[in-house]
């Protein structure tokens, strides 16, 4: 032991006083410490008093928008101040409404100037019966509750692919590829070396951060499979890396994990542009629900054509790595007047009710999560549409309404 510690020990000795900083500021003298350059301020013990009253508290952000109006200049401009942050002791709907609700008192401003507020989308906060808007709303109902479009968008893509078992097992796949390379650095130094970009880890909660995923394997499958392969068949490695390897190539090497790449692909291709414009500080309500709008359209009108390019994709990369597409049958639960044969599927059959079912959830998402949004638009969205506003509508309504 005292060979094998050696090196750590002569490490202790030059540099542990470091670690000892009360013996540091204590016990050495000031002449000392000025020697040493060092800028020690405070007291050790006033700062884990400070970290420890923030340390494992919630908090909530506060930002307030308003309407700055320069009579002078005769300019109106919406502003938006950063009020600082609320420290919170519970999490239900309740305590936050109170919470919300003291902080506006506190601060002097009146509830009932207020014309609309703004949360995540967690249930917590943007509930219709109970949540925290709903109880601010029932203090002044012209709060008009607007959530955040973009974070709506990218709940409806994680809720959707979470309904179905293949799908998660297409994302978890995803997964183990990412930890399979970076785990090591000599793995992810021999795909940085094979592929132009990256493999990524997926996100169990952001939508977009799964596109990224999904993106350089589609991109580079051969090239990102070629590496495995080798991985797997190599002597110089490790049994462990060789079992890992093969294990990570059998899970992809599946039909169902092949189709669902070329299918989430062209879903993401879509539904990426529109959150795009969704971020774009110009953007606004009308604008959204017009975009979101055509994105169901879009999924709508090319439901059937987006399930057979899939299935098209899948069967040519089965065909070229040599994979069964029809080694196993899914089985239903046959009902009294089912004949034998329509109690199964086919592999192709499965995928395609897999694909087609997760669609019609997006359309089903889509128009729960931003009922709101239809509805602020179609109140009002017409001030928005100044072409309709002005062009549309005869001129002599006009007159008549003036």
């Amino acid at each position: 032991m005292d060979e094998r510690f050696a090196r750590l020990h002569d490490t202790h000795a030059k540099f542990v006083f470091l670690l000892d900083v009360k013996s540091l500021c204590y016990s050495a003298g000031s002449n000392d410490l000025k020697k040493e350059k060092l800028a020690l301020r405070g007291r050790k013990e006033s700062l884990e008093e400070g970290n420890e009253s923030k340390a494992h508290r919630e908090q909530m952000l506060k930002v307030v928008r308003y309407v700055e109006v320069d009579f002078k200049r005769k300019t109106v401009r919406v502003r938006e101040s950063f009020l600082g942050f609320i420290l919170i002791n519970q999490k239900d709907a309740k305590s936050l409404a109170e919470v919300i609700l003291q902080q506006l008192e506190n601060d002097k401003m009146d509830i009932q100037d207020s014309r609309s507020q703004c949360y995540g989308n967690a249930a917590v906060m943007a509930g219709h019966r109970s949540g925290v808007q709903q109880r601010i709303s029932e203090k002044n109902n012209l709060a008009m509750f607007v959530n955040c479009d973009n974070h709506s968008l990218n709940l409806v893509g994680v809720h959707a692919a979470k309904q179905d078992a293949v799908m998660i097992t297409f994302f978890g796949t995803l997964e183990v590829l990412y930890v399979f390379f970076s785990s090591s650095t000599q793995r992810w130094e021999k795909v940085k070396n094979t592929v132009p970009v990256v493999v990524k880890s997926e996100s169990e909660t952001r939508w977009s951060a799964r596109m990224e995923a999904v993106k350089p394997v589609r991109k580079y499958l051969e090239m990102i499979l070629q590496v495995v392969q080798d991985m797997m068949d190599s002597e110089n490695e490790t049994s462990e890396t060789r079992s890992e390897a093969r294990q990570l190539f059998n899970r992809m090497m599946s039909f169902d994990f092949l189709t669902l790449l070329g299918f989430l692909s062209k879903i993401f291709i879509r539904t990426d542009r529109i959150q795009k414009r969704l971020q774009d500080p110009n953007s606004n309500f009308h604008d959204a629900t017009l975009d979101l709008k055509a994105l169901r359209d879009n999924f709508d009108d090319e439901r059937e054509v987006l399930v057979s390019e899939s299935l098209k994709e899948g069967f040519r990369l089965c065909q070229e790595w040599n994979v069964e597409t029809e080694r196993r049958r899914s089985l239903k639960k046959r009902m009294a007047d089912e004949k034998s044969k329509d109690a199964c599927l086919t592999a192709k059959e499965e995928m395609e009710r897999i694909m087609k079912g997760a669609l019609d959830r997006l359309h089903r998402k889509m128009d729960e999560r931003f009922a709101r949004l239809h509805d602020t638009d179609a109140k009002f969205g017409l001030l928005l549409d100044l072409r309709s506003l002005c062009y549309s509508a005869d001129s002599n309504d006009l007159k008549k309404e003036v």
